[in-house]
């Protein structure tokens, strides 16, 4: 029997399923249970049901999912599915998707991935012999400030700023989860910009952020730090 993958995709490139063609047209399957069982492997479906009238044609299809995706998104992805493996067109209008919530541990995984730090500002004061940075980044209506100071000449102005950034990250996952290795500027695809590398504590692991040099050279330092650490600070704030 001749066999293919066939392979779904969400808009975010990642693959949804991947089904055989054998498996999605057997013989022994009725219509109905092929369609559901297509419809069960699309990313977040916990369930399906599906409807035909007297002349074949399909008239409903309900369909249980998870949060993680939008009902607009399964509804697509359920269109997609059905014109590629059956080359049926299925109007949106008869799919109807209830979402529930995700279990606990799905819903603590959520939320780490989501949380994300903002930049708030910076302070700098510049004496004759000395030189503070104060940066200030901010989540969930909370403001998280970091400090850093020197004498004159010891560190450079950009280093300054991400031990600075570190430090208000670190206020934040409250112990110091992370800390400065180096600060590099660099040109890429013919623009100046700066590229950052953070030791992450617990692992340890090293993270390299990166940001374009604009109008603010400061900012693009601070934006470069957190780069480096976004994706890592949710999953390690929760095991703290």
């Amino acid at each position: 029997m001749w066999y293919a993958n066939i392979v779904f995709m969400g808009e975010d490139g990642q693959g949804l399923m991947n089904v055989s063609e054998s498996e999605a047209r057997s013989p022994e399957m009725s219509r109905e249970v092929a369609w559901k069982n297509l419809i069960c492997k699309i990313d977040g479906v916990q369930s399906a049901r599906v409807v035909f009238g007297e002349r074949g044609e399909v008239e409903e299809i309900h369909v249980i999912a998870d949060e993680r995706r939008t009902a607009k998104q399964v509804t697509r992805d359920i269109q997609s599915a059905l014109m590629a493996a059956f080359d049926a067109e299925v109007d949106y209008r008869v799919i109807s998707v209830a979402r529930i919530p995700l279990e606990g541990g799905q819903q603590d995984e959520r939320a780490a991935q989501n949380v994300r730090l903002l930049y708030e500002g910076i302070d700098l004061h510049s004496q004759r012999d000395s030189m503070s940075v104060g940066v200030r980044l901010g989540c969930g209506g909370r403001e998280y400030e970091g400090l850093a100071s020197c004498q004159s000449g010891v560190f450079s102005r950009q280093r300054m700023v991400a031990m600075a950034t570190v430090g208000a990250i670190n206020e934040f996952m409250g112990a110091p989860a992370f800390e400065l290795v180096d600060v590099q500027s660099a040109q890429i695809s013919g623009r100046a910009a700066v590229l950052v590398s953070v030791n992450c504590v617990k692992g340890p692991e090293l993270l390299l952020g990166g940001a374009f040099l604009r109008d603010d050279a400061d900012k693009a330092v601070v934006k470069a730090t957190m780069d480096a650490v976004n994706r890592r600070v949710g999953y390690i704030k929760r095991s703290l």
